[in-house]
């Protein structure tokens, strides 16, 4: 066992620094336009959305995270992609969802809001933020007419926006757009709930002792509903459940939702090491429903699936990324991932 958990070190410090250099030489750092209706949503991409090529049959989207950094992670996924071995035939978008711009003409969002759907500030509301990707989807689709496959991926907040896209959207699925796609969400901080179950009260008060390692020791009778209602009234709104839906989820409906959920091919990677309160971890109490910390929250979320949804392990599989704690670079260059990669 020891023996193994030094080669994936070695596996990881080995792809880490091929991926640097890499890294040094890549030369699509150009921030691109992309039209959305009269205004503009930029991107970060290895190939022009404006260009038709038949050589493209993957396209991987990787999204930021709350420090809204598309060019480092087009930069973390690119290099990803060499050290898979999927380059030749990959294409690598990295959207930008901007919280301001000198522009009036480019889409804004709020600090959170484009994590979980809501609508622009500066185009009367028209473009939710998950309407961009459904557009931007359907181009692609007819720029690289031989896709075969599509990838949504990120970590952290980013990882929050594709648990929440992938569940929601009616345009970026399997069925909409007739390929295959795959949501990857690494070390989302919180996770949107189908319904208002969560953990009872006995089975919270022991959660560090029976959640932990690689999974959860509780059962589906250990979910119950409105037991965080007196004490924190909002725990299934906004971006954590489903009750008052507003942006695209109100738009696209709960009850849609809810009926494609199960058709959607998720996989969630789990830091080993994400155990810790940082700066950026969401203390609300309406995040602390779904467990104390990100790997834990995981955890919780995946017995949830599983146990109380009943989803095959199939369609919402996860895996623990040994020696990774919130790190984004650590994460994508992992095993895990680039096995993900080569899907």
């Amino acid at each position: 066992m020891k023996g193994s958990r030094s080669a994936d070190m070695f596996l990881l410090v080995a792809v880490i620094l091929f991926a640097f250099f890499v890294s040094v030489q890549a030369d699509d750092h150009v921030e691109r336009d992309f039209p959305v209706g009269e205004f503009i949503f930029h991107y970060y991409a290895n190939h022009d959305l404006d260009s038709t090529d038949h050589s493209i049959s993957k396209l991987v989207v990787v999204i930021h995270g709350i420090k809204r950094n598309a060019d480092t992670y087009f930069t973390i996924m690119e290099n990803a992609a060499h050290a898979a071995g999927i380059t030749d035939t990959t294409a690598i978008i990295a959207p930008h969802f901007e919280i301001s711009d000198s522009d009036s003409k480019v889409l804004i969002y709020t600090k959170d809001g484009w994590l979980q759907g809501d609508a622009d500030t500066n185009s009367h509301h028209q473009y939710y933020s998950f309407t961009v990707i459904d557009i931007l989807l359907q181009k692609a689709r007819l720029t690289f007419p031989n896709l075969a496959q599509i990838i949504i991926a990120g970590h952290s907040a980013g990882g929050q926006f594709v648990q929440r896209y992938g569940a929601m959207t009616t345009v970026g699925s399997t069925e909409a757009l007739h390929i295959p796609v795959k949501y990857l969400a690494l070390n989302p901080g919180t996770y949107m709930y189908l319904d208002d179950q969560r953990l009872s009260l006995s089975a919270f008060e022991t959660i560090n002792s029976t959640c932990g390692g690689d999974d959860c020791n509780i059962s589906a009778a250990d979910f119950v509903p409105s037991y965080w209602n007196a004490s924190c009234p909002a725990y299934n709104m906004g971006k954590y459940g489903t009750d008052n839906p507003t942006g695209y989820l109100a738009s696209v409906g709960v009850s849609t939702v809810i009926s494609h959920f199960p058709q959607r091919n998720f996989t969630y990677l789990l830091g080993d090491l994400d155990f810790l309160d940082n700066a950026d971890l969401d203390t609300s109490c309406e995040a602390e429903a779904e467990g104390w910390y990100r790997k834990q929250r995981g955890l919780v979320w995946k017995q949830y699936v599983h146990l109380v949804k009943k989803l095959p392990s199939m369609m919402q599989s996860f895996a623990i990324v040994p020696h990774c704690g919130h790190n984004d670079t650590c994460m994508f260059y992992s095993t895990e991932f680039l096995v993900e990669l080569t899907w």
